[in-house]
């Protein structure tokens, strides 16, 4: 997609998504005005403001966001971090459809609880997945396509396969892109956990921050995302795009 731009209008904060819509955000954080350019499409603009703008919100609030897709098991939260294409959608479907509630979907927020351990979510309870890797999935129920334009098939899991409240983060796994049908599924456990050093430059690479001068919110974060990285195991994972690999990651997360 389109990559947005940034900038101040008087004393408000001003984000602009090329054909999509315009954000405003009171100095204060505590207001958004939303200006969709005309003939957007409305699914286009609530992933602009869901998933570009809410975060950067919640950012300057204090709450770093990671851009992860993450479900829940018996253990907690575990979240699936890296590049775009990576296959964190793909591979957070696949977990749903095989009965892992779905936390979120691009935009997981972190905090750090009173006992001091990472806590996660809620997140954004809907998938955006291409649509030859929805069929591979198989979605069901609650699959959507676009009606218009080249977008991406919407799955909204039932309540069953949605949680929508805060725990403990488990683990974190940085996907690298998937390989071909080779038939030897995911690799995982054969890399060290990622010291706390990478592993934060890792979190920071993958997380929503607005700008430089904003200090406070970047001190903030930091602090968040260390404790992350010190007590919550980062590690590699790839895994092969087909039902069988989706099937060994499962099995990876019981």
């Amino acid at each position: 997609g389109s990559v947005p731009a940034f900038g101040r209008l008087g004393s408000n904060l001003a984000y602009f998504f090329p054909g999509i819509a315009g954000f405003l955000l009171s100095r204060d954080t505590t207001a958004v005005r939303v200006f969709p350019v005309a003939g957007a499409e409305p699914d286009d603009v609530r992933f602009a403001l869901g998933r570009g703008v809410l975060p950067r919100l919640m950012h300057l609030h204090g709450t770093p966001c990671l851009h992860a897709g993450a479900v829940r098991t018996s253990a907690g939260i575990v979240a699936f971090l890296g590049e775009s294409g990576s296959g964190k959608s793909t591979v957070t479907a696949g977990l749903v459809a095989r009965g892992f509630p779905l936390v979120t979907d691009d935009v997981l927020p972190i905090r750090i609880g009173i006992e001091g351990s990472a806590m996660a979510g809620p997140g954004l309870p809907e998938l955006r997945l291409q649509p030859a890797t929805a069929a591979m999935i198989d979605p069901e129920p609650g699959f959507r396509m676009r009606v218009r334009g080249p977008g991406k098939a919407i799955w909204v899991p039932g309540p069953a396969l949605t949680f929508t409240g805060t725990e403990r983060l488990d683990r974190l796994y940085l996907l690298q892109p998937h390989r071909a049908n080779i038939g030897s599924g995911p690799v995982h456990g054969r890399r060290p956990r990622l010291s706390p050093r990478r592993a934060l430059l890792k979190l920071i690479a993958n997380s929503f921050w607005v700008h430089a001068a904003e200090t406070a919110a970047l001190a903030s974060d930091m602090s968040v995302l260390t404790r992350v990285a010190l007590s919550v195991p980062v590690r590699w994972l790839s895994y092969e795009l087909s039902p069988a690999g989706l099937d060994s990651v499962a099995d990876l997360l019981r």
